[in-house]
């Protein structure tokens, strides 16, 4: 072969390499046949239907989907497929014997096993290391559930909480959130917020483009509504009015949750502002009730998850720690009327029309990620919502609060494959959510148990 030949062949080749280095990548095809899905909007399920996924997206559902020449077709005959959960007050960060810590290298894991593809943190212990963990999720290099994060809570000084950077006017408010705008989801104001401190942060938010939520303590749910708040967290047990200063209802004088009239003008009307306003009720029963004697650990091998039994110890010493003042007869007793006067509310506000959310804020180390939203699901049900309606409170729901339902919250075409397979059928028993087979986030398929092996002996 002369020179001219060779370098003519040559340049063939390299042509040749960089037009194929030109095509677009070949996207994946995924098809789940013989489904039956919940499709998170509240409607019945849907039976022998199959769901197309093509790259990142849906695209079809329904049951005369037609599968395409080289889909990888996974046959999930009597099984369950959802959408994607959406933990609306899941942080990253956990309470232990030690202090207040990350829990980047666990927690993450564990919400993509139990399901959960998404995760709201309303308030950040770390804002910049949060803010580091979202872009690092984003981009693949850890694995874990897309985060919408509130970055600083908006909180007076001086803070109830000692790690918390408070602020002290009004103007810090609408300073602080036009520095993290940019980088945060959600602005969450907490229980020593003054009311001109809350309206500049509620206008600031609004100018942003930002969803608002609080765990009010200063400021009545009432009043908090009529300057334009959009979400409450606790439910009952951070509503002033109802006679909840403080969290925990051991902690206060009387029983003031436990006695509420709930046919009274206070709470019916309450419950008539909420749904009026479309005000979403994050009740988090499964923090809020930690440490009654009839709560069961939320898997049985909790243990493991922490570094050593001498750091699981310490955890199960700090639920005691909780339930402590319910070895009081009288106290138990009010705890317990609370908790069935929180339940009622929620069912008051969902038959009515209202938004209901599912969240679990499981800053302690005893509330695992993903487990912990199988519970709350299955206490709200227990608060008298349907299992379609609970499963919608952490899929549908959560979505169009978060103003991502063009994307999340619901199995159709378009939106991102974030879905879960279970066994069983969790439409008419709710704990088949918590057996999780498969999950895709974004039409990547991750196994849970490989997820919790990598999750153990990572909490302090």
């Amino acid at each position: 072969m002369s020179v001219r030949l060779s370098i003519a062949a040559g340049a063939v080749l390299v042509a040749g390499a960089a037009a194929l280095l030109a095509q677009p990548p070949i996207t994946p095809t995924i098809a789940l046949v013989h489904a039956r899905v919940i499709d998170g909007t509240g409607a019945p399920p849907h039976d022998d239907w199959t769901v197309l996924m093509r790259g990142d997206r849906i695209a079809a559902a329904g049951s005369k989907v037609e599968v395409p020449a080289g889909a990888t077709v996974i046959d999930v005959a009597g099984k369950s497929v959802l959408p994607g959960l959406i933990d609306m007050h899941g942080h990253m960060y956990v309470a232990t014997a030690k202090g207040i810590a990350n829990a980047f290298d666990s927690y993450p894991a564990l919400y993509l096993a139990g399901g959960v593809t998404s995760v709201r943190s309303p308030g950040d212990f770390d804002p910049e290391g949060m803010y580091r963990l979202k872009g690092a999720i984003r981009r693949g290099a850890v694995d874990g559930p897309r985060i919408f994060m509130g970055g600083y809570y908006i909180d007076n000084y001086p803070s109830q909480i000692g790690w918390f950077e408070p602020v002290r006017s009004p103007a810090d408010v609408t300073a602080r959130i036009s520095q993290w705008k940019d980088r945060i989801d959600v602005v969450k104001f907490y229980t020593r917020t003054t009311e001109p401190e809350m309206e500049a942060g509620i206008a600031a938010a609004k100018a942003a483009r930002l969803p608002t939520t609080a765990h009010l303590g200063s400021i009545t749910a009432t009043r908090a509504i009529d300057m334009g708040i959009e979400g409450l967290e606790h439910g009952i047990y951070a509503m002033p009015e109802l006679g909840a200063p403080k969290l925990w209802p051991a902690k206060v004088d009387g029983c003031p949750l436990g006695d509420l009239d709930l046919d009274g003008h206070l709470v019916t009307d309450l419950i008539g502002k909420i749904v009026k306003e479309r005000v979403a009720i994050d009740p988090t029963f499964v923090i809020v009730t930690l440490g009654l004697p009839d709560i069961q650990p939320l898997t049985p091998d909790w243990r493991e998850y922490f570094v050593d039994e001498r750091a699981a110890a310490a955890a199960a010493r700090m639920v005691e720690s909780a339930g402590a003042s319910y070895k009081d007869p009288a106290e138990l007793t009010c705890a317990q009327r609370t908790r069935r006067n929180a339940m009622q509310f929620v069912a008051k506000v969902q038959a009515r029309g209202g938004v209901v959310l599912a969240g679990t804020d499981p800053v302690a180390t005893y509330v695992l990620p993903g487990w912990g939203m199988h519970r709350e699901l299955k206490h709200l049900t227990e608060a008298g919502l349907t299992p379609l309606q609970a499963i919608r409170a952490a899929t549908d729901n959560a979505a169009r609060v978060l103003r991502r339902d063009k994307d999340l919250g619901s199995i159709a075409a378009g939106k991102l494959a974030d879905m879960v397979v279970v066994s069983g059928d969790p439409s008419t028993r709710i704990e088949d959510v918590g057996k999780v087979e498969m999950v895709f986030k974004a039409g990547r398929q991750f196994d849970p148990v490989a997820l919790r092996k990598g999750a153990k002996h990572k909490l302090q």
